[in-house]
């Protein structure tokens, strides 16, 4: 923000929208819970700190945590908008194949980034190298992150 600028106004937010063709709605959505992208970036500065990895995977839990808690609404608008990088491909097919498994379950569009060929880890990526692969759901197995269900 640029000092002594103030935000624009709801009224002005929603005349940009008109003004693109488009309709400006609100979605409530508890404070703590967190958009896909959000998620990103906070796996994003954890690994730029020199955090565990495994940190970052408690923010991949919470975020299916998260995305478990919301009615299917609240959900599309907290996975639509494109997800920028985490810079480790583990974490990006994680979080892709997080999206998937939830918009699938609610028969919600997959939102297009998801099926970005950036989104799958090569070689598959055991965050648990105990978990039987034959326990995989299904949308994460195809983003090669072997992740038992439970």
């Amino acid at each position: 923000m640029t000092a002594g600028v103030a935000p624009p106004s709801l009224g002005r937010l929603q005349e940009l929208a008109r003004t693109a063709g488009l309709r400006f709605m609100a979605v409530p959505v508890p404070s703590s819970t967190a958009t896909t992208a959000e998620a990103a970036d906070e796996t994003y500065e954890l690994a730029r700190s020199g955090a565990p990895w495994q940190r970052a995977l408690r923010v991949a839990f919470q975020l299916h945590d998260d995305l478990t808690a919301v009615p299917p609404f609240v959900l599309g608008a907290l996975v639509a908008a494109p997800v920028p990088s985490t810079d480790d491909a583990r974490f990006d097919a994680l979080v892709a194949g997080l999206v998937e498994w939830h918009t699938e379950q609610h028969r919600l569009p997959v939102p297009p980034w998801v099926h970005e060929p950036d989104r799958t880890v090569t070689p598959p990526w055991p965050p648990d190298p105990y978990t039987d692969p034959a326990d995989t759901v299904e949308p994460l197995a195809r983003h090669d992150v072997i992740l038992a269900r439970t």
